[in-house]
């Protein structure tokens, strides 16, 4: 956990040189399922940018990627998470 913790301060610190992400804050203590329900859509869309970033894609909706419909139905909503749950299980 303390690995975490240390990744999550030093990720924080390196994404507030960048516009999108100078109000980005460190989280203190590690979140539980019921503080991703409470998750602020923009912070989730920002979620999308990073995955762009990193894979070098930036395009998080178009006409077969649905990024941030998926992350936001997952995070705040329970049972939309379920039916995602369901699909790739199989």
């Amino acid at each position: 956990m303390k690995d975490n913790f240390k990744r999550h301060r030093a990720l924080i610190a390196f994404l507030q040189q960048f516009d999108l992400y100078k109000k980005s804050i460190v989280i203190e203590d590690e979140r539980c399922l019921e503080d991703l329900i409470n998750l602020n859509t923009n912070d989730i869309n920002k979620t999308v940018f990073l995955i762009g970033d990193f894979l070098n894609y930036h395009s998080g909706s178009s006409e077969t990627l649905q990024l941030y419909k998926l992350l936001q139905a997952y995070f705040l909503n329970i049972e939309k998470r379920h039916k995602i749950n369901e699909i790739i299980e199989d």
